[in-house]
């Protein structure tokens, strides 16, 4: 049994594609690791996109699309979305995913198992359980559970998809406690993956000690925290550099505070970037920062291990369940100078951590060789 090769469909409403190339990496992760170890797997995608997304970069990528991506069977339908219906991704979900599974049965045959990833499609693997008989086990990712913003009329099919799926799954170990208080359902937890051979040790810069700040700039992420709290390291440890990574609504405000602390020249702003590229910083830099508010995983803290970086970090949910107290890093309290104390702690102790065993660690947990056997113990007890 053991041995057994499986069909497994994958069902989300974020694909990475031309709007947002980011957006459902870690679901896509998943499925490729698991066609990689032999399973057939299938992917049907549902995607919103928003306006102003649509209005930088055009229509063309709205509509029906089929591709096979490192052997995964894909089907994929992008449409431009209203934010203020918030009830439009779970219909266009179920409509436009009915349509979809049709023309992927009939191509593909029945899976064994439906993967679900975030609530919002979750009618659609009740479509499949009803209709097909076939069980769906759901991950969820959203951190609008955590910080209570969630629409309240989408609690109810959130609830019904909690409610008919074979097992629930949570991406942290805060995250499956909130997600059990507010549904009153049962989860698992089972961390998202790390693609460990792109995020892999590497040369450490010579130019200095060089701190890392990856996320959209947004108010959740905090990033006039590391900003405040660098600019206080660096008049103690001035051979320091901050490297800022991500887009977003705040990034004018956070350039505007460096320019007045006068660390223009040591705070470099990297702008979206690739995966691959993230992966070459990570390789250079000392030391991972993270100062968000809530985060339902972290996988950013994940790929700096992975990568044989230390992390400093807030207690916003995820990262607790990835960073170890001393020995892969440290936490801190959300003010600067508690944050500044942690970072001096970080440097004078810098020498404790050893990059191949910060990787190890991380392998050990989050590697795609262990996330597809936890995956394929969870599928064949429903199966």
């Amino acid at each position: 049994m053991s041995s057994q090769k499986l069909h497994i469909l994958f069902i989300s409403t974020a694909y990475p594609g031309p709007y947002q190339p980011l957006e459902g990496v870690f679901f896509t992760d998943q499925a490729q690791a698991l066609a990689k170890a032999g399973h057939k797997v299938g992917y049907i995608a549902i995607n919103p996109v928003s306006i102003k997304d649509i209005f930088k970069k055009g229509l063309s990528g709205l509509g029906k699309k089929t591709e096979e991506n490192k052997g995964v069977h894909t089907f994929i339908f992008r449409y431009p979305h209203t934010p203020k219906d918030t009830q439009q991704p779970i219909r266009k979900a179920l409509k436009k995913g009915k349509v979809l599974a049709e023309e992927y049965l009939q191509q593909y045959g029945k899976p064994d198992i439906v993967h679900l990833h975030r609530f919002e499609g979750g009618l659609l693997a009740v479509y499949f359980k009803e209709k097909y008989n076939i069980p769906y086990v759901v991950t969820e990712h959203s951190s609008r559970f955590l910080n209570g913003t969630l629409p309240q009329n989408q609690l109810t099919p959130a609830l019904k998809t909690f409610s008919e799926s074979a097992e629930n799954i949570a991406v942290s170990r805060a995250f499956k406690e909130k997600l059990e208080s507010i549904t009153g359902k049962t989860f698992t937890y089972l961390p998202n993956m790390v693609d460990t051979e792109a995020f892999s040790l590497g040369k450490k810069s010579k130019k200095g000690f060089i701190l890392l700040s990856v996320g959209n700039f947004t108010p959740n992420k905090r990033q006039d925290l590391a900003v405040h709290a660098f600019a206080n390291f660096c008049k103690i440890y001035p051979e320091t550099s901050l490297w800022m990574i991500g887009e977003g609504p705040e990034k004018s405000t956070v350039q505007k505070l460096v320019e007045e602390l006068g660390i223009s020249d040591q705070v470099q702003f990297k702008g979206r970037i690739s995966r691959e590229e993230l992966a070459q910083c990570m390789k250079q830099a000392h030391v991972l920062l993270i100062t968000s508010k809530v985060e339902t995983f972290g996988v950013v803290a994940i790929e700096a291990l992975s990568s044989g970086i230390p992390v400093i970090s807030t207690r916003c949910g995820g990262p607790e369940s990835v960073i170890k107290e001393g020995e892969s890093g440290y936490f801190s309290d959300a003010n600067v100078d508690a944050y500044v104390q942690t970072m001096l702690k970080c440097k004078e102790n810098y020498g404790h951590f050893t990059p191949e065993e910060l990787r190890k660690k991380a392998l050990e947990e989050f590697s795609s060789v262990e996330i597809v056997r936890k995956l394929e113990n969870i599928y064949r007890k429903y199966i």
